[in-house]
C-alpha cells in the first residue's frame, strides 16, 4: 500500500504526534518527519496542500520525479500470462522467458516511438507488480523426483497417565510433489535422531525413495542455510541421504515457497487430520501415531477433482513409484552423535552413555565425533574418517572399553601379558629358553608375581645378548642347576653365564686375529654377528 502524503499532513494538522501518525499509516516516524519538513519548507501548511491532488502533491514535494523518463509502458498482466500459460498453440510446453518478453517489449517501444526501459528496470518493475498482486506461478512437477519435508506449526499433545500432564509433540509432514502423497508422524521433539528416523519411515511408507529431499533450514538436518550457495548439512543427514542414494536441497532461510506442496499439505493436515481427531484423548505417543496414520491413509485415498478424481495413493502406485529409487537392502541405523576430545590416556568419554572408549594413540588431544547405535559405537574424526569401533559398554563396574591395538607397543605388552604369552615368546628363542620360563612360572601359585622376571629374561637378555646366545645360556644353566623349580634359574644366574660367554668369545677372536696375520687383524674391531644387537 502506497503512502498518502495528504493523509500524513491531515493528521499532522489535527495535532497527532509523528509516532501516532506513523502507527496509523503503517510507516516510520522518520518518513512522517521528512514529509512534514518538506511541506513546511514549501509553505504548504497549514492548508495550502489541500489545493493539490495526491499525485501533484508528491510531484511538487519530490521535484526530481519530474525528470524521470517517460518510458513506454509495459502490460504486466500480459507478461505474467505469457510466463505462466500452459503450453502454446504449437506445443504442450511453455518455453517463454523474461529475456524473450523484454525483446518483444523493446520492439513495441520502438514502434510507438518511445524509449524502452532497461532490462534491469523491466525485471524489477515486473517483480513489484507481482508482489502487489500477490501472484504465483504454476510449476509442473516431474513424477518421482522430489520429496518435501516440514514440521507443522501447530503442536499436538497426549496425556501422561501417571502425572496427568500434557506432553507436547510436533508433527512431521513429508509430501511427494507430483502425486501429492503425504506422510504424517507425531514426534516427541524436532531432535536430529527423531527427524532422520521420520524420513526413513516416510520412505518406507511410500515404498520407494525420491532422489531429491527438500527440507527447510531446520537444525535437525541443516547446520547453516544459504540463499546463494549450498547449505551445510550435518554428517548424519549426509550419511542418510548417501545410503538412500538421494541428495538434499535445503530451502533458503525464510523461503517456504520453495516447498509449496508440503506447506499446502500442512494446512490440509489441520483440517483433514487434526480436526477429525479433535474429540480424541490420547495417553501415549504410539496411540496418537496410530490414529494419525489412519487419518493420513484416508486423506491419501480421497479423490482430487483437479487430477481427474484420482487419489494420491493411485498416482503414487501407478505413476510415481516406478520412477523413484528402490529402498536400500540394508536399513539405515540412526545413531545418536556427540563430540569430545581424546584424553592423554587415549580414551574418549561418551556423553551418550558415560563410558570411556579407546582410540589409536595418534589421535590423543584431537577432537572426535561419537556415533552411538543400538549395539555399537563408531568414533570418527571431524572430517568423517572412522578411527575406532567398539561394542557398547555394559559393565557397571568397569567403564573403560579398550582395544589393545590402540595402545603404543610398549604399553600393549602389559595388556597382553599371560603365562602363555611368555611361553610363546621364549619358544621363539629355543627349547631351552622355553623350559626356563616354564620353571619360573611353575615355581609360584600367582604367575603375575614373576612376569617382571620373565620379561627381563625373554626381552631384556634376549635383546641385549641375542636369542641364540640366550638359548645357549639357558641350556648351560639347566645342565648345571637342574631342571626343577627349586633350581630357581632366573635373570641373576643367566646374565653371568652370558657375560662369561661374551668374554670367552672376545678372547677367541683376539687369539684368532693374532695367529692369522695382518689381514685378519683388520677385522678385529668388526662386531661378531653372534653378539651383534
Amino acid at each position: 500500500m502506497k503512502l498518502s502524503y495528504k493523509s500524513v499532513l491531515d493528521r499532522h494538522v489535527r495535532g497527532e504526534t509523528n509516532k501516532k501518525v506513523a502507527e496509523s499509516l503503517q510507516t516510520t516516524r522518520k518518513t512522517v518527519k521528512r514529509i512534514i519538513e518538506k511541506a513546511e519548507k514549501l509553505r504548504l501548511l497549514p492548508d495550502a496542500y489541500l489545493n493539490y491532488e495526491e499525485d501533484d502533491l508528491k510531484a511538487k514535494m519530490n521535484p526530481r520525479s519530474k525528470s524521470k523518463k517517460n518510458f513506454h509502458p509495459a502490460d504486466w498482466a500480459k507478461v505474467h500470462q505469457e510466463l505462466t500459460r500452459w503450453g502454446s498453440k504449437c506445443s504442450d510446453s511453455n518455453h517463454t522467458t523474461m529475456a524473450l518478453l523484454y525483446d518483444e517489449y523493446t520492439v513495441e517501444a520502438e514502434r510507438a516511438g518511445k524509449e524502452a526501459m532497461s532490462k534491469t528496470l523491466f525485471y524489477d518493475n515486473y517483480k513489484i507488480w507481482v508482489k502487489e498482486k500477490q501472484l504465483v506461478s504454476h510449476i509442473k512437477r516431474q513424477p518421482g523426483r522430489r520429496m518435501e519435508l516440514d514440521f507443522a506449526g501447530d503442536t499436538v499433545f497426549y496425556i501422561n497417565p501417571e502425572t496427568e500432564e500434557k506432553v507436547q509433540c510436533v508433527v512431521f509432514v513429508a509430501t511427494l510433489t507430483y502425486s501429492n502423497a503425504t506422510f504424517v508422524k507425531v514426534l516427541r521433539s524436532q531432535g536430529m535422531e527423531l527427524f532422520l528416523q521420520a524420513i526413513i519411515d516416510a520412505c518406507d511408507y511410500f515404498g520407494a525413495v525420491a532422489p531429491i529431499w527438500v527440507p527447510d533450514c531446520t537444525k535437525s538436518g541443516v547446520i547453516k542455510g544459504s540463499r546463494t550457495d549450498w547449505a551445510i548439512l550435518n554428517s548424519s543427514m549426509e550419511e542418510l541421504a548417501r545410503s538412500y542414494g538421494a541428495e538434499v536441497s535445503a530451502c533458503s532461510p525464510y523461503s517456504p515457497k520453495e516447498k509449496p506442496r508440503v506447506e499446502g499439505n500442512v494446512n490440509a493436515a489441520y483440517t483433514r487430520i487434526y480436526a477429525p481427531l479433535r474429540n480424541c484423548t490420547f495417553y501415549s505417543l504410539e496411540d496418537m501415531n496410530a490414529a494419525f496414520r489412519d487419518a493420513c491413509d484416508r486423506f491419501n485415498s480421497e479423490p482430487m477433482k483437479e487430477r481427474g478424481n484420482a487419489c494420491r495413493l493411485f498416482l503414487l502406485e501407478n505413476v510415481e513409484k516406478e520412477k523413484m529409487l528402490p529402498l536400500p537392502s540394508v536399513k539405515f541405523e540412526v545413531r545418536r552423535t556427540a563430540t569430545a576430545n581424546v584424553g592423554k590416556d587415549g580414551f574418549v568419554r561418551s556423553s551418550l552413555d558415560h563410558y570411556y572408549y579407546s582410540v589409536p594413540h595418534e589421535y590423543i588431544g584431537n577432537r572426535v565425533i561419537l556415533k552411538s547405535g543400538s549395539s555399537d559405537i563408531i568414533i570418527t574424526t571431524v572430517d568423517g574418517r572412522m578411527i575406532a569401533k567398539h561394542p557398547l559398554g555394559t559393565s557397571p563396574y568397569d567403564r573403560h572399553v579398550l582395544d589393545p591395538m590402540h595402545l603404543q607397543s610398549y604399553l600393549r605388552q602389559y595388556t597382553e601379558e599371560s603365562p602363555q604369552y611368555f611361553i610363546d615368546a621364549a619358544e621363539r628363542c629355543g627349547e631351552g629358553t622355553r623350559k626356563v620360563i616354564e620353571l619360573i612360572l611353575g615355581g609360584t601359585k600367582y604367575p603375575e608375581t614373576v612376569y617382571k622376571m620373565c620379561r627381563s629374561v625373554v626381552f631384556g637378555l634376549g635383546k641385549h645378548y641375542g636369542r641364540a646366545n640366550l638359548e645357549k645360556a639357558c641350556n648351560i644353566a639347566l645342565s648345571i642347576y637342574g631342571s626343577t623349580s627349586e633350581a630357581r634359574i632366573g635373570y641373576a644366574k643367566l646374565k653371568p653365564l652370558l657375560e662369561e660367554m661374551r668374554k670367552k668369545d672376545g678372547e677367541e677372536r683376539r687369539l684368532s686375529a693374532f695367529t692369522t696375520g695382518s689381514e685378519d687383524s683388520k677385522q678385529k674391531d668388526r662386531p661378531d654377528s653372534k653378539w651383534d644387537l
